[in-house]
């Protein structure tokens, strides 16, 4: 993540590809909480990287994983949780 923003300003999250099979992704998910016991948002992308609009003020916690395209309920482990 970029550090801070302004509310209302879009920011954006990437993060270094690992090798996807055909059809795989990754999924990223936001949340206010760093154990992620609530996602604001999730968003499932073939790219390395995706946009958020900070809503409120205040922390927002971000997570990526790789999914397999070949079947999208197997994932990779949790990237490092970054804020």
């Amino acid at each position: 993540p970029p550090g801070k923003v302004a509310v209302g300003q879009t920011y954006v999250v990437a993060w270094t590809p690992v090798g996807l099979d055909p059809g795989g992704g990754y999924l990223l998910e936001r949340s206010r909480d760093p154990s992620f016991a609530t996602i604001l948002d999730a968003q499932v992308t073939p790219l390395t990287a995706a946009s958020f609009v900070a809503s409120q003020v205040g922390t927002y916690y971000h997570r990526v994983y790789a999914v397999a395209g070949c079947d999208p309920s197997k994932r990779s482990p949790a990237s490092p949780i970054a804020a």
